[in-house]
């Protein structure tokens, strides 16, 4: 196809004939022609059309350097310029006062009022980001797919309801027909976004990624305008930006935050009086990080509130406590339970004791237990339903009644064993406003975290602070999640 179109579409020559002269021995059936004419015209009718990469003046000379072909849908404008955004891989669960996050948030709303266009992509947190700003913004979006053009995205991974009308402009290097390892598309996407950008917007880029390849690359063809980011962080994410600013002076600025990008009133000391618990008479409902949406959210909202820096669109561990005492209610779930009936998990250990829970999920990239939940007397539980659980083998979960299975948990020592973590279930969730206030016990880290708690609760609950007894875990906590 690239050969087809760099001769003028065979110069007029019709298309078989051309095939057939190109390929010389290795003839194409009459069948394997039709097919192709057919692929075409089903192209044609969804609107995707073809162009060649051409090389700059430095053109590589391994064809894996730089995509051969270009695949699109939708009118290219030149006009207004386009800015690509620049950021390497982040983890899941960001916060919004990252700093990278917050120039982003500052760089959106120079761009919405300076008239230009969005060159995005869709598959990570930073382009999900951008890409639901513009589409808030009523900002003009040329997006980039990391997959076929031909193939269209899964609707959940989508970052807004309703992305790619028919007339949208899509670019994209393959089709579904192309056969190329993970790694290549990815880096085309890349290779193509920093070629179509206008400016360069260069957040945070790890020194040695494809990223920074990408960027490298089209700065020795075609140099654009860069600003980069000099962010709080000096670590290894922001070298591939001091590379940058050091092998294209002539083209690159760089910009910054001003003030801190620390949380008002975080820094100052607040001193509270945790109540006397007697903590025998409590169970512990311990909550968790929920990187990205909340249960019941949609991408594009958990999106949102990160972009326009809503107070708890990190969603930590405390902010889920938080988000339980404003609902009022604690959700039940039966994700980690075997059955369908969702349940709340408790345990009956000591507060003190909470650290013996604590172990790091990878896979859930989070800790399984963290120092924030809400304790409920026990006695108020049981007439909620709540029991102990049954640990035992496999078997013993038909053995047990139908109204007892929800209690059930497997152990099988030494390879699987849960009897530390002294675990309570409630069936369904907990409804804390039909509750006596006396009955709830708030937990948190610190005396400043128990102060934000008293002052957003919408019922005067206590708080009790462990921050004398975790003072080191709370700071691992806090760097991990």
């Amino acid at each position: 196809m690239g050969t087809w179109l760099r001769a003028g579409s065979g110069s007029g020559c019709p298309p078989a004939r051309w095939l057939q002269e190109q390929l010389g021995e290795h003839t194409l059936s009459a069948r394997q022609v039709e097919r192709s004419r057919q692929q075409a015209d089903t192209w044609l009718k969804h609107g995707i059309w073809a162009a060649v990469w051409l090389p700059g003046r430095h053109g590589k000379k391994d064809p894996l350097d730089t995509p051969q072909l270009v695949f699109g849908r939708g009118k290219i404008a030149f006009k207004p310029p386009w800015v690509g955004i620049f950021n390497s891989r982040k983890p899941r669960g960001a916060s919004p006062h990252e700093d990278w996050l917050q120039a982003l948030r500052l760089f959106l709303s120079h761009i919405a009022a300076t008239g230009a266009g969005i060159a995005a992509s869709i598959g990570t947190l930073t382009y999900d980001l951008v890409s639901v700003s513009a589409w808030m913004g009523g900002i003009p979006l040329l997006t980039v797919l990391p997959c076929p053009i031909d193939d269209r995205p899964r609707t959940d991974t989508l970052p807004f309801p309703g992305a790619f009308h028919p007339g949208d402009p899509i670019l994209s290097c393959t089709t579904k027909a192309m056969r190329c390892s993970k790694t290549w598309p990815m880096f085309w996407r890349d290779r193509l976004l920093a070629a179509v950008s206008d400016v360069h917007l260069v957040l945070a880029v790890r020194p040695e990624g494809n990223m920074l390849r990408a960027l490298v690359d089209q700065q020795i063809e075609a140099p654009r305008k860069q600003w980069i980011f000099a962010g709080t962080d000096k670590g290894k994410r922001h070298v591939g930006n001091a590379l940058l600013l050091n092998a294209f002076p002539g083209s690159a600025r760089t910009f910054q935050l001003r003030g801190s990008s620390t949380p008002r009133g975080t820094s100052r000391k607040v001193r509270h009086e945790s109540p006397n618990v007697q903590w025998g008479e409590y169970l512990i409902h311990y909550t968790r990080s929920c990187p990205g949406p909340w249960p019941g959210e949609s991408y594009a909202d958990y999106l949102l509130g990160l972009v326009q820096g809503q107070s708890h669109s990190g969603h930590t561990a405390l902010d889920t406590l938080l988000r339980i005492l404003m609902e009022g209610r604690i959700r039940a779930s039966h994700k980690m339970v075997r059955g369908d009936q969702p349940v709340v998990s408790w345990t009956s250990l000591h507060p003190l004791k909470w650290n013996a829970l604590r172990r790091w999920n990878p896979a859930l990239v989070r800790w399984t237990v963290e120092p924030y939940g809400i304790a409920l007397r026990k006695r108020t539980l049981k007439l909620l339903g709540a029991k102990p659980v049954v640990y035992g083998p496999g078997p013993l979960y038909d053995l047990l009644k139908p109204s007892d299975r929800f209690r059930f948990q497997l152990h099988q020592p030494p390879r699987c064993s849960w009897k530390y973590e002294r675990e309570w279930r409630s069936p369904g969730e907990i409804l804390l406003d039909r509750l006596p206030p006396d009955d709830v016990v708030v937990l948190v880290c610190n005396a400043a975290e128990a102060a934000r708690v008293l002052t957003m609760s919408p019922r005067p609950y206590p708080v009790w602070a462990m921050e004398t007894c975790c003072a080191q875990a709370c700071q691992n906590s806090a760097s991990c999640s």
